[in-house]
């Protein structure tokens, strides 16, 4: 299949988002309503990320399980560096003041 050059095309009532190559496909919320498991079996078993729109704007993103995973593996690591990295500065904080500064005493 040839694609345009850009601009939205339509395939099976799924947009996909056009420059030169595709990124991601959308669907409209109403239209998800509609066509929830297709959607679903094109992200668990075809791998698809699919974006919702409301009003034009992306609003969340059906991902597989295994780019959740994926996610949620660097976000602890990026946490674990933090942490590494706080833990070696000068200067903490007795918890206490910390709780009352944060008003959780």
């Amino acid at each position: 299949m040839t694609l345009p050059a850009s601009g939205p095309i339509i395939v099976q009532n799924v947009y996909f988002v056009q420059f030169g190559q595709i990124i991601m496909k959308s669907l409209d919320a109403s239209q998800l309503r509609q066509e929830i498991a297709d959607a679903l079996n094109l992200v668990a078993y075809g791998g698809e990320r699919i974006a919702i729109k409301r009003h034009g704007k992306r609003v969340a993103v059906l991902v597989p399980v295994d780019d959740l995973e994926l996610l949620e593996a660097i976000e602890d690591r990026v946490d674990v560096t933090l942490a590494k990295k706080a833990l070696k500065e000068k200067g903490r904080i007795p918890w206490a003041r910390a709780k009352k500064e944060l008003g959780l005493s």
